[in-house]
């Protein structure tokens, strides 16, 4: 049965996303907003909502640019929830959500880029407390999609997992790019080392951008719309592992994005 929408309010959205709950409470904007900050798929792109749930990563990353976004949920009533949150939120969608409702390991295409809440513990169906076993195998699934493509994967998990979703991705050819460690639950963000979209230096970086640059903390150019606006940008951001160039038009909702990234590591 259909619940009462609740708003989303993301600083890239001009109104509240109306997103209905399925059994777990829509997560608030911080929460959401932890997986979205490393948002950096290719222009056009793919992106994997893997374990969308009811759509809080699917939606909002249909509604920041043009990227076809496969939300895989094999529950029927999360993922009935997710087919009304796309149909209630279609006005305002830049990209394409393409809902589907089957296990992330029924899933075959390749992808740029993985967003994924991975089921663990209570949400597992397993057991009550995390379960290492069960989010290795739901990563490991994730991974083979992007490696071929030279992707990225950014996911939550159990702070207490880190060094071992770390090491299991050392062993496939991802770097990790970055670890925000939270008390319930962490961010990891995750690259292929072959992704052609990194550098090793920020002159290397400035090199590669197609756009006007725009580094990671530094002052942005004006608003779209405004004197001096560009139509295009190079964001380049300062990882671990190297320096990424995220090349993308220069829209209201990018620039209301990027005004409100932080460098890796801030507070």
């Amino acid at each position: 049965m259909p619940r009462t929408p609740v708003p989303l309010t993301l600083r890239f959205t001009e109104g509240p996303l109306r997103m209905e709950p399925s059994r777990v409470v829509i997560p608030g904007p911080r929460y959401v907003m932890e997986v979205l900050n490393d948002l950096r798929c290719p222009w056009g792109g793919r992106v994997l909502d893997a374990g969308a749930g009811c759509g809080s990563f699917s939606v909002p990353a249909a509604v920041l640019g043009r990227f076809t976004v496969t939300a895989v949920e094999p529950d029927p009533e999360h993922l009935a929830a997710l087919i009304r949150n796309v149909r209630r939120n279609a006005d305002v969608l830049e990209g394409e959500i393409l809902p589907l409702g089957c296990r992330i390991e029924d899933f075959h295409a390749a992808v740029d880029e993985v967003l994924t809440d991975p089921p663990w513990g209570r949400r597992s169906g397993v057991d009550k407390a995390p379960n290492l076993n069960v989010l290795l195998c739901f990563l490991e699934e994730c991974m083979d999609l992007v490696e071929r493509r030279k992707g990225r994967l950014v996911t939550r998990c159990p702070p207490e997992f880190i060094e071992e979703v770390v090491e299991e991705a050392a062993g496939r050819g991802f770097l990790v790019d970055r670890i925000k460690r939270r008390h319930k639950a962490a961010v990891i963000v995750l690259r292929h080392e072959d992704n052609p979209n990194y550098h090793p230096s920020l002159e290397d970086a400035l090199d590669a951008a197609r756009g006007e640059p725009v580094i990671l903390g530094e002052p942005v150019p004006p608003s779209p719309g405004e004197e001096g606006a560009p139509e295009r940008v190079s964001v380049i951001t300062g990882y671990r592992s190297g320096y990424h160039v995220w090349d993308v038009p220069w829209t209201s909702r990018i620039a209301a994005f990027v005004r409100g990234l932080r460098p890796p590591g801030s507070a």
